[in-house]
């Protein structure tokens, strides 16, 4: 039981086709049915128009992510554009979820995460979280305290911050939960 992954990219400067094109490279890529895809765009592009652009090739496909600063992927670092990777994750279970206003409330966001991802995928089962906090919202480090106040101080968890390149002052996070 092993993860695939499919990597794909657009600097299109069209932001429908930019989420098209890179969804269906990553989907093509990957070669089977998708379980997940996890998306970073430069927070220039309308991110309602690039969450439609992927949508629209994607389907159902449950989605994660949000603006960067600079997209990093094995196709190499990109600017202004979007990056899409596409996963099949071999009959392991998970779940989307997403933190809303987090400012001052960063731990208790964190809990609820963590207390979510139990409701949603056993206790015994859930195993890892990936966490994409609001780089300019709130405070990241407390988001991960709040987690392992519910699943302890050895639970896995990986991810980063999204940015804007101080162009709006807020990030955005992407979710089709």
């Amino acid at each position: 039981m092993g993860i695939d992954v499919g990597v794909g990219k657009s600097e299109n400067e069209n932001i429908l086709k930019a989420g098209s094109e890179a969804a269906g490279d990553a989907l093509k890529k990957l070669g089977q049915d998708a379980d997940v895809l996890i998306a970073f765009g430069a927070p220039s592009y309308n991110q309602q128009e690039l969450l439609d652009g992927i949508t629209n090739t994607s389907g159902e496909t449950p989605l994660i992510g949000g603006t960067t600063a600079r997209e990093i992927s094995t196709l190499g670092l990109s600017i202004n554009s979007v990056v899409v990777a596409a996963l099949s994750l071999g009959g392991m279970d998970f779940g989307v979820g997403a933190g809303r206003n987090i400012s001052g409330g960063e731990e208790k966001i964190g809990e609820m995460l963590a207390s979510g991802l139990l409701e949603e995928i056993s206790g015994e089962n859930a195993k890892s979280l990936m966490v994409f906090p609001d780089g300019l919202a709130g405070d990241g480090l407390k988001i991960v305290r709040g987690c392992q106040n519910v699943r302890g101080d050895d639970f896995e968890m990986i991810g980063g911050a999204l940015g804007d390149e101080q162009i709006s002052g807020r990030c955005s996070s992407t979710t089709t939960e």
